[in-house]
């Protein structure tokens, strides 16, 4: 399910928003057999519900795209077989869906287990692309950062502590990419290196933060040398005694947003802890990524693919090369921007309403309307967008920091004058058929696709939608008040990655956008019309997509004829 993946969070991911629905009123009705008993169990940790009964839906517990992945990963745990996304649709209650899992057969995908000790050194078929894309533009900035401030009398010894004792735990944070005869070697430095925590300190600059932020932003736009590292850094700022700016930056190769959001997990629980991993009650790890990189190259190299393969040349036959908007501002060597907005309580209650009423998560109704947006804009009627999805679907990549996250190619068939309630199923007949064939990743993908390529375009997708839905969880440093801080808008040749996420009863879109293609103004006008569409949908369902033009905007310049 999408997240970024599912988002990827980061955020890992990781997502789908599935949004809470009414709760039932009867008291549960207590599992009847052992498969019922054990999925009550699943439910119950995994929702953190005492009182679920086997006729309750999956998504009337509010379960969402997170729950469902980790509902997903103990079921292969515990029984070896492979539930998809579409049966928690098909199968939503727990009496249904322990069902599935009865008449399964053991799963076709092999658990990652830790390497043989003569293993190559491999790298994953995400971290070799990037390699690759680091050989043809040497130093690229792909970076991952988050950016926390810390209030109050902190102890910089034993943060310090804290993040030597993670990147002792996690290899992959003291990985480096050498090259041998045109080859990438993944090779992973000693933990016990001296690393240290590099202190800035802005305590006399005439304005703190904006010194802060400059020292931070350079810091999380420097390139990295993948040969030599470190891919791999932290910075904290000082702006008086009791507060300080905490930058964390990695390379895509080694992190995830999702990563990001688990070491600031861990970090929360070894600083509380005093920096002793063995006081902090940090989960183990069975495995480390490059055991997880063995793994998936024998899998996917295999034979384990070749019908999610087979999908994917089905699902994107024919699609376009590039999503054709017409753009609206000249390159300037800005980079990226960022505007934020937020749906009401009352419309967003509504798109739950909608979503209800239709059979889908939130993530599925955005997707229609802002493939039904970008279709006019675009004058096409065939929409492919980029959707994260996490990749940590198997229990030894919960608590792994890496690159896990996955970016599905979904396509929205916009043919014929559909409703949005028909562009609605279409969306969700896509959404989850992308979701069971997940496991291939999209380096792979586009060899076997090998579509058409557009010069300086991203193949397949030019556009990102996600939505995040999972909580961070408790990321307090005891006495001090921890807050985090908006992030530099990394460089990136999507055209724009649009984000929500529920929060307070509001669904809250972030958009980051390439400003040397688009203007605030068009992008902000881009955030109205799917907010205005979802709204006349809830009215009417039955209205044509293509021909809602909200009265209070305007067509964008050169919109171009809706092309068959």
């Amino acid at each position: 399910m999408a997240h970024p993946a599912r988002a990827e969070t980061a955020s890992e991911p990781d997502g789908a928003g599935l949004g809470a629905l009414a709760r039932r009123a009867s008291p549960p009705v207590p599992p009847r057999t052992p498969h019922e008993e054990a999925m009550v169990t699943i439910w119950r940790e995994i929702l953190e519900r005492p009182d679920i009964g086997v006729l309750d839906d999956f998504f009337d517990l509010d379960g969402n795209s997170m729950h469902a992945i980790k509902v997903i990963t103990r079921i292969r745990e515990t029984y070896g077989v492979s539930v998809r996304a579409i049966d928690f649709f098909e199968s939503p209650t727990v009496a249904a869906l322990a069902a599935v899992v009865a008449a399964q057969a053991p799963a076709e995908r092999p658990v990652v287990t830790r390497r043989p000790a003569d293993a190559e050194p491999v790298l994953s078929f995400d971290q070799h692309r990037l390699w690759l894309v680091d050989q043809i533009v040497p130093g690229g900035a792909y970076n991952v950062h988050g950016r926390r401030r810390l209030l109050g009398a902190l102890d910089v010894s034993v943060l310090e502590a804290s993040i030597r004792a993670i990147r002792a735990r996690h290899e992959t944070l003291r990985t480096r990419f050498p090259d041998l005869d045109g080859d990438p070697l993944q090779i992973v430095d000693d933990a016990d290196d001296g690393w240290c925590l590099p202190v800035r300190d802005v305590t006399t600059a005439p304005d703190r933060m904006a010194a802060a932020e400059r020292l931070l932003d350079d810091d999380a736009m420097a390139a990295v040398d993948l040969a030599k590292g470190p891919l791999f850094r932290c910075l904290l700022v000082r702006l008086t005694p009791t507060d300080h700016v905490l930058g964390i930056t990695a390379h895509h190769t080694v992190c995830d947003n999702g990563s990001v959001a688990l070491f600031i997990r861990e970090l929360s629980a070894l600083y509380r802890a005093g920096g002793d991993p063995e006081r902090a009650g940090l989960p183990a790890l069975p495995i480390q990524y490059r055991d997880f990189a063995v793994w998936q190259r024998g899998w996917l190299e295999g034979q384990g693919t070749e019908r999610q393969l087979g999908y994917w040349r089905e699902h994107l036959t024919g699609a376009p090369a590039e999503l054709t908007l017409p753009t609206t501002a000249s390159p300037t060597g800005l980079g990226g921007g960022r505007i934020r907005a937020a749906l009401s309580i009352e419309d967003t209650t509504r798109l739950h309403e909608l979503c209800r009423a239709h059979d889908v998560t939130v993530f599925m109704a955005l997707l229609a309307a802002v493939t039904s947006v970008l279709g006019r804009w675009a004058g096409q009627r065939d929409v492919v967008l980029g959707v994260p999805i996490t990749g940590r679907t198997d229990v030894g990549t919960q608590n792994l920091i890496g690159l896990f996250f996955n970016t599905l190619p979904i396509r929205v068939n916009l043919a014929g004058e559909p409703t949005f309630a028909e562009v609605l199923t279409r969306a969700r007949e896509s959404a989850l058929g992308g979701y069971a064939h997940a496991d291939v990743p999209l380096d792979l993908i586009v060899r076997q696709v090998r579509p058409p390529r557009v010069q300086g375009r991203t193949p397949l997708f030019q556009v990102v939608l996600n939505v995040v839905e999972h909580a961070q969880g408790d990321t307090g440093l005891g006495d001090i008040d921890d807050e985090p801080m908006d992030a530099p808008v990394m460089p990136s040749k999507l055209d724009f990655i649009l984000t929500g996420k529920e929060l307070d009863g509001h669904l809250n879109l972030e958009l980051e956008f390439d400003a040397d293609r688009y203007d605030e103004a068009r992008m902000r006008l881009l955030i109205d019309e799917v907010g205005a569409l979802l709204a006349a949908a809830h009215a009417d369902p039955g209205l044509a997509v293509f021909d809602h033009v909200p009265a209070s905007t305007t067509a964008p310049p050169a919109a171009k004829e809706i092309r068959p």
